[in-house]
């Protein structure tokens, strides 16, 4: 999650994607770093449930929310983050950013800019879960004007220049 905040901080700050508005700081590190609140909430109390999710996810390959599906979609980390926010009274932008990192095509800038933050940590091996590939919407790529070949170089910038930052920050929090 902290690296999904910076990631999507450099991505905006550093004018990285084309979005069509400007956006709250707060809306985009908020949604950021609780965008995967949900996931937190079933590891702690619903483990029995999360381990379910992770080992099918690692038996079938592809992401928690995937799995999540493939499992008959009972309460998705998206939705129970979604449900958390809303019961207090957060932000209807980083609701939508918790609500929609998934399914972002077609919602605004900050669900694009969150989803794309989100799978370029994956990429770069920031990811929540261990060996989770990224996922990216091509409606979402298309919508910030970024094409196969500008991904990955936005990917190798960061790589350069975020991975090992978002790996001490984290390091310091344990």
């Amino acid at each position: 999650s902290v690296g999904c905040a910076i990631v999507a901080d450099k991505l905006y700050t550093e004018r990285l994607v084309h979005l069509k508005s400007e956006l709250e700081f707060n809306d985009y590190w908020i949604g950021s770093l609780l965008h995967d609140v949900g996931k937190l909430v079933i590891g702690f109390f619903f483990w029995d449930w999360f381990v379910r999710v992770e080992t099918h996810r690692k038996e079938k390959g592809g992401s928690f929310r995937g799995a999540e599906q493939d499992l008959g979609d009972v309460a998705s980390h998206d939705r129970i983050g979604q449900l958390m926010l809303l019961n207090n009274n957060m932000g209807e932008d980083s609701v939508a950013a918790v609500a929609q990192h998934h399914k972002a095509a077609g919602a605004t800038d900050l669900v694009h800019l969150v989803h794309l933050a989100n799978n370029l940590c994956k990429d770069l091996g920031l990811g929540y879960l261990p060996g989770e590939e990224p996922e990216y919407d091509a409606e979402v790529l298309a919508a910030l004007s970024i094409s196969p070949s500008r991904l990955e170089e936005i990917r190798d910038e960061l790589a350069k220049e975020v991975v090992d930052e978002v790996r001490a920050m984290v390091e310091q929090c344990m």
